[in-house]
């Protein structure tokens, strides 16, 4: 059944018209999580301290 929207339909619609634009017009930037570090453990006789070399 066809009727007109009430004032505050049409606000609701708008925004949500807004909300829904395609992403590029609003896209700036995507920011994601860094890898995980995993740290690189040593073996007794075989590692070497280095310039690298993260103590945890």
């Amino acid at each position: 059944m066809e009727r007109l929207l009430s004032p505050s339909e049409r606000h609701r619609l708008r925004a949500l018209v807004e909300y829904l634009k395609p992403a590029h017009t609003h896209f700036v930037d995507l920011v994601e999580p860094l890898p995980p570090i995993l740290p690189e453990h040593w073996e007794l006789g075989l590692s070497e301290l280095g310039e690298t070399t993260r103590l945890h």
